[in-house]
């Protein structure tokens, strides 16, 4: 079995608020979509440490989401699940 994000898998819709006008914010998907064309496909070949960080971002998902009534941007991490 493998960890999945829900978001990205569809199982889940991300509703988050926006903290300056009370929109939805939208979801623009995974942040690693941004760096480059296989980030989303490398994150399993991370190498194993006791970094926090390291494991923080192996067990969640970030995704951006902007305002599309006053353009604001923020990030939310969504813990992965087994499938």
């Amino acid at each position: 079995m493998q960890r999945i994000c829900p978001v990205c898998n569809g199982i889940v819709a991300l509703a988050v608020s926006c903290p300056d006008c009370g929109k939805y914010m939208e979801d623009l998907g995974h942040v690693s979509d941004y760096f480059g064309p296989y980030s989303p496909y490398e994150e399993n070949f991370w190498p194993a440490s006791n970094s926090q960080a390291l494991r923080r971002v192996s067990g969640n998902c970030v995704h951006f989401l902007q305002c599309p009534q006053c353009q604001r941007c923020t990030s939310r991490w969504v813990s992965k699940i087994m499938a």
